[in-house]
């Protein structure tokens, strides 16, 4: 897959291109502009973790334009390990930043996700942020992922949208994995897998207060409002990270050593 020309970071095995979040937004609306089909992945946590134990998500990775550092923890062991990036750059601010951005230049952007109540409040605050943005929205059927003809008439209506910009938020893994696995059947645009970035927007979830985000502790925030869904992930599954983290620390350092 041709890499997007940016500094890159290899880390966990992924290729993080060392962008801001506000150069990560003109970026992404760069890649819509040009032939093809562009991937945008922001890996977390969560996904380092999953990466280690599912070949499958690994492989998806492949087939991204762009990577993006989301996880806090992820830019400390690079900052740790020697190869320093220059921030965070999430999902769920690529989805109100881009469209910022999409929305001065005239071009169209599709929010593919969330419950059909969700999605439609998202369009509207987008649409009331932006007088005159050309946005519209599509809900998936639960499932649909796994779905062959789910999955087909997806693919025909974003053929048909014409959309410069596709944020897919049904959440990781299922976003890669199914935007890798149907890359060759996609219109040209660039597709941002952004996880729960459409129920941010509609405000039916709400982001962690700016101090909490930048001092690295927005997944304390996100266990306090959603302790059933995200306990499991965050305080077991998770815990996985802290010895990757460690060997990446210490074979990077070895290796400038």
């Amino acid at each position: 897959m041709r890499r997007a020309r940016t500094p890159i970071v290899e880390l966990f095995g992924f290729h993080f291109d060392a962008l801001t979040q506000a150069e990560a937004e003109t970026k992404v609306v760069a890649l819509a502009r040009e032939p093809g089909v562009h991937l945008v992945f922001t890996p977390n946590v969560d996904h380092v973790v999953t990466a280690h134990r599912r070949p499958d998500f690994r492989h998806a990775y492949e087939a991204a334009t762009l990577q993006l550092a989301d996880g806090a923890p992820v830019v400390v062991t690079a900052y740790l390990a020697g190869r320093p990036l220059p921030g965070r750059a999430t999902g769920s601010d690529l989805l109100p930043g881009v469209c910022a951005v999409a929305a001065r230049e005239g071009l169209r952007v599709v929010v593919c996700g969330g419950t059909p109540e969700v999605n439609e409040k998202a369009i509207g605050v987008l649409r009331a942020r932006h007088p005159g943005f050309d946005v519209i929205g599509t809900s998936p059927p639960f499932g649909f992922d796994a779905d062959e003809n789910a999955t087909r008439e997806l693919i025909a209506w974003l053929d048909g949208a014409g959309a410069d910009v596709v944020f897919l938020c049904v959440g990781a893994p299922r976003s890669e994995l199914w935007l890798a696995a149907h890359r060759g059947e996609l219109p040209d645009g660039a597709y941002v897998a952004a996880g729960a970035a459409v129920d941010f927007v509609a405000g039916t979830k709400r982001r962690a207060p700016r101090l909490l985000q930048r001092i690295g502790m927005e997944w304390l925030w996100r266990l306090a409002q959603e302790p059933g869904r995200l306990g499991r992930r965050y305080l077991l599954e998770d815990v996985r990270f802290l010895p990757l983290a460690a060997r990446e620390i210490l074979s990077k350092r070895r290796g400038r050593s």
